[in-house]
């Protein structure tokens, strides 16, 4: 079987995962440099919906930890690809957690509150990129600007107005891409939001905020 089919079995097998990632020797040895252990391994960071699993937190140059003692999801994982593939040894690895740092600037009329448009801000932005979320489940993972920025434009009102402006700021999340074991999303602790208000007056009447 190829990497991608095992993901998709696993997912279709247990379709309410809040995190996993399926890597083989190549991308471990990306990751961590080569081993003769690596040899024919196929590698699984999960997390279930059960809270069973465990998980660490993101740190630079800390090794990620093997585990030892299988969960009853991870045993059913393992049974479910040893009976569709029993060439592969199957290793499960502890994902990584990891924050992602974003800022977001939004400029609304006068008309709206601030602290109402901050807070549909930070829904709309975590509803779409937060732990919670299908799109954030898989390993190497990435929010994306325009989606993003659509989304939100969506779930704000105050943004819809012509005169209206939105401004997203994403960290650079390239230097994590050897790491597949890292589950990255937004989260509320590194969410920055600021929300302006302007007046836009004109001579026209009914154009502008």
């Amino acid at each position: 079987m190829y990497l991608g089919e095992f993901d998709y079995l696993i997912r279709e097998n247990f379709p309410t995962l809040a995190f996993l990632s399926v890597w083989n020797e190549s991308a471990e040895e990306i990751a961590r440099g080569p081993k003769v252990t690596n040899m024919n391994c196929l590698f699984i960071a999960v997390v279930g919906d059960s809270g069973q699993e465990k998980f660490d937190i993101y740190a630079k140059g800390k090794a990620p930890v093997e585990v030892t003692n299988l969960t009853p999801l991870q045993n059913k994982i393992k049974n479910v690809i040893q009976l569709a593939d029993d060439s592969y040894k199957v290793r499960f690895i502890q994902p990584m957690v990891r924050e992602i740092a974003v800022n977001i600037t939004a400029k609304v009329s006068t008309s709206y509150d601030k602290d109402t448009v901050k807070k549909q801000i930070q829904t709309a932005t975590i509803e779409k990129y937060g732990q919670a979320s299908v799109v954030m489940s898989r390993g190497k993972a990435k929010p994306q600007y325009q989606k993003l920025y659509e989304h939100i434009k969506k779930k704000v009102p105050a943004l819809s107005l012509g005169s209206a402006d939105l401004k997203i700021e994403i960290e650079d999340l390239s230097q994590y891409d050897q790491f597949p074991e890292i589950w990255q999303y937004i989260d509320n602790t590194k969410l920055i939001i600021d929300v302006k208000t302007e007046n836009t007056s004109t001579n026209a009447w009914g154009i502008g905020f």
